[in-house]
């Protein structure tokens, strides 16, 4: 999806419930989100490929591709 407030792009991953559950970083480019999009479902099935964090709060998780960059 791509905001029209800002231009980027970004890809958001959903339940059968319709819940959130991971959202990504913005992107410039429609091509690097979906590439993004695709190495984020490949690895969203790994618990290695989270990480907990904490904003206040609330707690969330991240999801990190090999090298810890963030993904989603």
């Amino acid at each position: 999806a791509q905001e029209s407030e800002n231009g980027y792009y970004y890809f958001y991953c959903g339940d059968r419930q319709g819940r959130m559950l991971l959202r990504s970083k913005a992107y410039q480019a429609r091509a690097t989100t979906l590439s993004r999009m695709k190495t984020a479902l490949r690895l969203a099935g790994h618990a290695e490929h989270y990480t907990a964090k904490k904003k206040g709060k609330k707690h969330y998780f991240q999801l990190v591709n090999r090298s810890g960059q963030e993904m989603a």
